[in-house]
Parts: structure tokens; C-alpha cells; sequence
């Protein structure tokens, strides 16, 4: 049931987090507007279709599933009336150049150098999972609550120095393994010899509750959250992109203006602060939001493939032989990595209409700098690069051909996204202290609240819509 209020909230961006913004905020009484640039909301939950084949363009796994239930029943909606979740019994396949192959099932997950690792991330779920997921920074005092006195045991993981990399040397003797545990920071674009080892956490996370596929292509993710909101009341005002926020006015592309009682931001935190809201924060306060390194970005690949090849699954990672190297490339040379670990996702394998009988879709994904001056002609030159890799590690077969073929840089990334030279999460969880304390959830002074991948407690659609649910809290008790 609604409150009623006369308050008003604008919501800029129609990316996962805004839209769950949105109904909340309606579910609370407010009247809310979503203003969009785009022809169509969703963020980076999109698609591509060309010739018979469709891509997801954005996220392509969907974890913590419980965390998407948690908004339909907020919604009062029954989530099986708006999507179907497929569970994966295979998460990941893992190729090594050598010809190792390690499958990310349930017998994986088994292994008894695996189960150690597993426990140690446990450890850090059962206490950040109640602070850091639940809370904002400045409530993360609301978990340590005495009920949860057993769990205060594993508060020096959550503080310790060691790196991901790191811990992982301590716990897993197998060489596979290791690079295969060391991969989890990239789902936050850090490098594991940087990031904080309580990104064992995602590990954890991916174990106790699965890898899942959204029926019809994870877009329908967004479909979904633009369904509810519309039928709630939200009104969505697509192709009117906002431009400046004085004097708490909001200024379209197109001379439209409103004054909200609250402002709503689901873009990257660190361009916002320099654009929209450059007249919003002092010198000092943006130096500190552009201070941090960048996370990484990726250089993309939509290959329509005629012929199969029966060993990929629907997700497959093919390793590097040098992880260290390919890290040093992305974060101190701002290179593209010269023998770099390939994601090639083939939804086809869950959607048999996502290719032509007898073709796959492959999206294929390398880890890039954030970086956006490469030219034409250095793209090209990297996607046949990554394409004779594919050949050359008997992933593309001889027997199958490249019908379709479309690259895209970080540059396109950063255009299409809004994003500071196309990093893909903002900040680089490479301390403490930018792991845990992330651009803040609302402005210092004004009523200006951020939602999205940028912002607290990170990028991921569980993560998304966690921060989501956070924003709504604070609004209602900051407005209670």
C-alpha cells in the first residue's frame, strides 16, 4: 500500500538501480519522474540484434537471485508473472592454454582446496553481509548488533592488508585453481594483486547461491523493473537528457525544468560530480571523488558464428599464461593486454532463437584500460588480434566461420554509458578504504541521492539493486 505525500523525486537514468529507485520511492507515495537520454531504459541491461542473432550487451550472469525476489514482493508481484530464471548447472567452463579444462559445478565446488577457500569467504558473508550489503557505510555500526556476536570473529578478514591474491596463495596449492580464484576481481574491475582479499566474498557468493540466466536475455531484467513502475505510476520521460542542476532545479537537453524535493542520480558517480552536479560540490570535494584509479574497462566483441563448437558452454573463460602481466598491462601501462584471458558468453546455448540453426552468438570480452583515445585503426587491429587468439587456442574451430563481426572500445563504452574513460564500476577497489567507502549514497548538503554500480556497495545487478533498497531506506527515515 502507498503513503500518501505531495513530495516529488526526479530519477535521471533509466539504468536497474533507478527504475528499483523509482518503485520504491512510488511505494513510499512520492510522485517520481525518470528522465533518460535514450530512446529506451535499462542502462547497460541491453541488446543487439543483427541477422538472426541477438547479444546481451551488459551483465550476462545473475547471482544472489534472492535479492531480485526480495523488490517483487516489495512490488506486492509475483516474480514468476514477469520472468523465468534458469538455474546453470555448469556456472563457468575454464580452458588453459595448455589444454586444462575445469568445469564450475557442483563437483567443483567439492574439492577439498576449493571448500577451504569457500570457508573463508563464508566467514566474510556472515559479517559483511549484514553490514556492508545492508547498510551504508555510516550504518555499518547496525550490524554489529550482540546478536551477531559469533560472527565478530571474522572481523580481521573483513580489516585485513592481505590481497585477494594473496590469501589465495596461502590456501590453494594447485596452480589452476589459484588463476581461476584470482579472476573474481575483475567482477569489480580491480586486479587480485590490488584488491582487498574480502573479494572472496563473490566466490562464496556464486557457490551458495548459484549462477542463473534470465529467460529471453537479461533485458528482460529491465523490462520488468520498467513494467511494475509503470503500472505503479512512475512517469518515464525517455530522450530527455538532463544537463544542469542549479539552485535545486533540473535543466533538460530540451529546456525542460522542474524543481524536486529530491534528485535521484543512476550514472557513475565521478562524471555526475563533474557534469550535471559540477555547481553542487567544491574543488576539494571533487579532487576526492577524481582522486582514486579507475577501474578497468573491457574491449567487447559480438562475433555471429556460423558453425558450433560443442566444448563451450555458455560462459567460458580461456586464461592468459601470464595473469600478473595481463594486470600490470590494464593498470600501470594502460595497454591492451598482448596475451590476454577471453569471456565468451554463448546464450544461444539457453536460447536456441539467439542464433540461426547451426550458428552460435558469441559475445566475447578481453579486460582493457580505462582509456579512451584508440583509434580506428588500433581497434580493428585488436579484434583480429583477439579473434587469431581464438583460432590459435582452438576455441574458434577451423570448421566455423565469422558471418558478423562488431568491436566495442572503452571509448564507445564511456559514450554510451557516461562513463569516466569507460570504466565499467568507477573506482578500482584497490584499499580499504575505496572497497568499502565508494563515492557516498547522498550528497553532503543537498538532497541528491546516488544509485548504481558506482556508488555503494558496488557493481553487479544484486549489488545494484541492494543500493537501490538502501536509498529508499534512508529517504523514508530521513523524511519519517
Amino acid at each position: 500500500m502507498k503513503r500518501n505525500n505531495n513530495r516529488t523525486a526526479i530519477v535521471v537514468g533509466a539504468g536497474l538501480g533507478g527504475i528499483a529507485t523509482a518503485i520504491g520511492l512510488r511505494l513510499q507515495g512520492y510522485q517520481v519522474q525518470i528522465w533518460d537520454r535514450n530512446e529506451k531504459g535499462g542502462g547497460k541491461l541491453q541488446e543487439w540484434k543483427k541477422e538472426g542473432y541477438r547479444w546481451d550487451l551488459g551483465p550476462s550472469l545473475l547471482t544472489m537471485p534472492e535479492v531480485l525476489n526480495d523488490w517483487f514482493r516489495l512490488a506486492d508481484r509475483r516474480i514468476e508473472d514477469y520472468l523465468t530464471l534458469v538455474p546453470l548447472e555448469n556456472t563457468c567452463r575454464y580452458f588453459w592454454q595448455d589444454g586444462k579444462i575445469i568445469d564450475e559445478d557442483d563437483s567443483f565446488w567439492k574439492n577439498p582446496e576449493v571448500q577451504s577457500l569457500l570457508k573463508y569467504g563464508e566467514g566474510i558473508y556472515q559479517l559483511s553481509g549484514k553490514a556492508y550489503l545492508n547498510h551504508p557505510p555510516s550504518e555499518f555500526w547496525r550490524a554489529f548488533h550482540w546478536r551477531n556476536w559469533k560472527d565478530l570473529k571474522h572481523l580481521p578478514k573483513l580489516m585485513s592488508l592481505l590481497t585477494l591474491a594473496q590469501v589465495v596463495e596461502k590456501k590453494i596449492k594447485d596452480p589452476y585453481l589459484r588463476q581461476l580464484f584470482c579472476r573474481y576481481a575483475t567482477y569489480n574491475g580491480s586486479s587480485p594483486y590490488l584488491t582487498p582479499s574480502t573479494f572472496l566474498i563473490i566466490p562464496y557468493v556464486e557457490a551458495h547461491f548459484g549462477g542463473w540466466y534470465v529467460k529471453g536475455g537479461m533485458r528482460k531484467l529491465a523490462e520488468a523493473f520498467e513494467r511494475i513502475a509503470m503500472e505503479e505510476g512512475v512517469e518515464f520521460n525517455y530522450s530527455q537528457e538532463a544537463i544542469r542542476y542549479e539552485n535545486k532545479k533540473i535543466t533538460s537537453h530540451q529546456g525542460i525544468g522542474a524543481t524536486p524535493d529530491l534528485l535521484i542520480c543512476n550514472g557513475e558517480a565521478i562524471r555526475t560530480a563533474n557534469t550535471l552536479l559540477k555547481g553542487c560540490y567544491t574543488e576539494k570535494e571533487k579532487n576526492t571523488i577524481n582522486k582514486p584509479s579507475l577501474s578497468s574497462s573491457g574491449f567487447i566483441i559480438l562475433l555471429g558464428v556460423r558453425g558450433e563448437n560443442k566444448e563451450l558452454k555458455h560462459h567460458n573463460i580461456s586464461f592468459t599464461r601470464n595473469y600478473p602481466e595481463e594486470f600490470k598491462s590494464i593498470f600501470e601501462k594502460k595497454e591492451l593486454p598482448h596475451d590476454p584471458t577471453i569471456y565468451i558468453s554463448i546464450t544461444k546455448r539457453e536460447e536456441g532463437g539467439d542464433a540461426p540453426e547451426g550458428c552460435e552468438n558469441w559475445f566475447v570480452l578481453v579486460n582493457a584500460p580505462a582509456k579512451t583515445n584508440f583509434s580506428e585503426e588500433e581497434s580493428e587491429n585488436y579484434r583480429e588480434k583477439v579473434i587469431q587468439e581464438l583460432r590459435n587456442r582452438k576455441l574458434l574451430l577451423p570448421s566455423q566461420r565469422i558471418e558478423i563481426s562488431r568491436q566495442i572500445h572503452a571509448g564507445e563504452i564511456a559514450k554510451r554509458d557516461l562513463t569516466t574513460e569507460g570504466a565499467l564500476y568507477g573506482w578500482a577497489s584497490h584499499s580499504i578504504a575505496t572497497s568499502l567507502f565508494r563515492p557516498a549514497m547522498k550528497h553532503p548538503r543537498e538532497e541528491i541521492y546516488f544509485v548504481g554500480g558506482s556508488t555503494h556497495p558496488g557493481g553487479g545487478i544484486p549489488l545494484v539493486l541492494l543500493s537501490a533498497k538502501m536509498i529508499c531506506e534512508k529517504i523514508l527515515k530521513n523524511f519519517s
